[in-house]
C-alpha cells in the first residue's frame, strides 16, 4: 500500500517536472520568436529610410511631378510612413510615402534588392486623391 502511495507521488512529481518543461521551452520559443520578428522590423525600417532606398524610390516623384521639391511643383515634402512597412510575400519591403504631409495623398511603394545587391525600386501606385492632385 505503502508502495503504491509513492509511485502514485513519483508519477505525479514527473508529471508536474514534464508540463513546466514543456511550458518553459514554449515561452522560450515565444520570446525568441517575438524578438526575431522585431529585429527583422527594425532592418526593414533602417533599410527603407537609408539613403540607397531613397535614391531607388526618388524617381517616383519626379516622374509624377517633374518640378517636384521646387517651388513650381506639388510635390514639397514627402515622409515615410513606417507603420506601412511590411515584407511583401512575393519579394521585397512595401510601405507607404505620405506627400507633403497629407495622408491622403500617398505613394504605395515596393523596393528589392537585385541580382547586384543594389536596392530598386520595383512598382509604386499613388493614391486616387494624390493623382486627381497631380493631374491640376
Amino acid at each position: 500500500m505503502k508502495g503504491a502511495i509513492i509511485k502514485k507521488i513519483f508519477v505525479i512529481f514527473l508529471t508536474i517536472i514534464t508540463i513546466s518543461s514543456a511550458m518553459f521551452l514554449g515561452g522560450c520559443s515565444m520570446i525568441n520568436s517575438r524578438s526575431e520578428k522585431e529585429n527583422e522590423n527594425s532592418q526593414m525600417i533602417k533599410l527603407v529610410e537609408s539613403k540607397e532606398a531613397e535614391k531607388a524610390f526618388y524617381h517616383w516623384f519626379t516622374y509624377v511631378d517633374p518640378q517636384a521639391f521646387k517651388k513650381e511643383g506639388f510635390i514639397q515634402s514627402y515622409e515615410i510612413d513606417r507603420n506601412s512597412i511590411s515584407k511583401n510575400p512575393m519579394s521585397g519591403i512595401d510601405f507607404d510615402i505620405i506627400i507633403n504631409g497629407d495622408s491622403d495623398f500617398i505613394i504605395s511603394c515596393n523596393i528589392n534588392k537585385n541580382s547586384d545587391g543594389e536596392i530598386e525600386s520595383t512598382s509604386a501606385t499613388y493614391s486616387d486623391k494624390l493623382s486627381q492632385a497631380l493631374e491640376r
